[in-house]
């Protein structure tokens, strides 16, 4: 029997499956691109070894070298960026949680004007943490 409830499972479930297959599209890439940065630092390693052991190497590999100490300058610089930014957020969930406390005590209150959820703010919170943990291991 085909009613509209049936489409709409349909609907949703397709929705669901697309949803799954565009995260793991997206987890997938992001692997790649986490291996082709290793890849990239350890040949920047590399050939600084190498132009430090060897004296008759192709003059050009200094460029190369040069290219991947800048790549390499400006992902450390962004991943600080990252984790600066992700502080101030953190800074800002935990004043906004201080003020919460401050104003309504430590209670949940189901309010319209008052539309903060407090086991939600913990939850961002420990997801930032848990990110910041992730990115300060990329610049070891």
């Amino acid at each position: 029997m085909i009613n509209g409830n049936d489409d709409n499972d349909n609907d949703d479930e397709s929705t669901g499956v697309s949803v799954y297959k565009r995260d793991k599209q997206m987890n997938e890439i992001q692997e790649r691109l986490e291996e082709n940065r290793k890849k990239m630092l350890r040949n920047r390693l590399e050939l600084k070894k190498y132009t430090k052991t060897n004296t008759d190497y192709n003059p050009h590999v200094n460029e190369i070298v040069k290219k991947y100490d800048e790549y390499y300058h400006e992902f450390k610089t962004n991943v600080k960026m990252q984790i600066r930014a992700l502080e101030e957020i953190m800074k800002h969930l935990n004043d906004v949680l201080k003020e919460h406390i401050q104003n309504y005590g430590d209670i949940n209150i189901d309010n319209d004007a008052v539309s903060i959820n407090k086991s939600q703010l913990r939850r961002d919170k420990i997801m930032i943490m848990k990110e910041i943990e992730k990115l300060k291991k990329l610049l070891l």
